[in-house]
């Protein structure tokens, strides 16, 4: 009997520990349910949070405040003044004079040859047969197109004398005769510009008088002459200075020549110092008639003699 009450009695003891065991955990869980719960909308919206640590601040430490005297203390080792250096001046560099920047000279603008036509004719004269002298001297030295004017314009410059003490540069008509390949017989005559130094060739040396004035130019309209190759020739007509009357013709080599077309200048005249060579030395006089219009085609000159006028 008391062993069946012991086993009744431990049961009893062990349903008892798990029945307190279960309501502790009911406890527990019931407390962790309210505390996890947020309370925030319970708390005054006025209300200041404060931290859960307040800190402390850190005190300075107490430093004795030096006592002022009125005296300055006076220090056993002897001070030394320090000696003042002088700064030496700096020297103002010399400001260097500015040199001016050279302007470029402008290129001057090309020039039409149109307002320095020289006059020509194609009538109102006869030529004699060509001569050679061995005593002319003549030459072509420059011959340049006028681009500026589409090749329209050619200028020629050069010299013409007889090399005879008796032969007066500055009292004698010198022409330059253009021969148009194509048209046998026909011929131009144009009036040269004479001015010493327009060759641009020194004759010292020669033997007539005022060679200076041998010097010329002409200027040619092409849009005046026919198309076609033109050869040259030139004209001398003088009085020596014996009196005797001479006209001579005299032809330039074949290659000096030229040729025209659409009233332009195809190509520059080649130049070239001709002095003729031949052994005929015949000089042909009489008269160049130009009494017909000269006065209105051939303006006055000085290098001209009156008796072309």
């Amino acid at each position: 009997m008391q062993k069946g009450y012991k086993r009744n009695g431990k049961s009893k003891a062990v349903l008892h520990c798990f029945i307190g065991l279960f309501f502790v955990i009911i406890v527990v869980l019931v407390a962790y349910f309210w505390l996890s719960m947020d309370y925030s909308d319970q708390l005054d919206p006025e209300t200041s949070m404060r931290p859960y640590v307040e800190t402390t601040p850190t005190p300075a430490p107490d430093v004795p405040a030096a006592e002022a005297t009125d005296e300055p203390q006076a220090s056993s080792e002897p001070s030394v003044e320090p000696t003042a250096i002088a700064t030496p001046t700096p020297t103002v560099a010399p400001t260097a004079t500015p040199v001016p920047t050279p302007s470029p000279s402008p290129t001057p603008a090309p020039t039409t040859m149109a307002n320095g036509v020289s006059p020509t004719r194609t009538d109102g004269y006869a030529l004699p047969d060509p001569v050679t002298l061995d005593e002319a001297t003549f030459a072509l030295t420059s011959s340049v197109r006028s681009e500026v004017d589409d090749y329209r314009y050619l200028e020629l410059t050069g010299y013409a004398y007889i090399n005879n003490a008796n032969y007066d540069a500055a009292n004698t008509n010198v022409f330059l005769v253009l021969l148009p390949e194509s048209m046998e017989g026909t011929s131009m005559l144009v009036l040269p510009t004479r001015e010493a130094g327009l060759s641009g060739v020194d004759h010292s040396g020669a033997l007539c008088v005022n060679v200076e004035s041998s010097d010329f130019r002409v200027i040619l309209d092409g849009s005046q002459l026919p198309d076609d190759i033109y050869s040259m020739g030139i004209v001398f007509w003088y009085t020596d200075l014996q009196g005797e009357g001479h006209l001579d013709y005299l032809l330039f080599p074949d290659d000096v020549s030229f040729t025209v077309l659409n009233g332009r200048f195809l190509s520059d005249v080649p130049t070239t110092d001709v002095s003729a060579s031949a052994a005929d030395t015949s000089t042909s006089t009489g008269t160049l008639d130009l009494t017909a219009t000269v006065a209105t085609e051939v303006p006055v000159s000085t290098d001209v003699p009156a008796t072309v006028q």
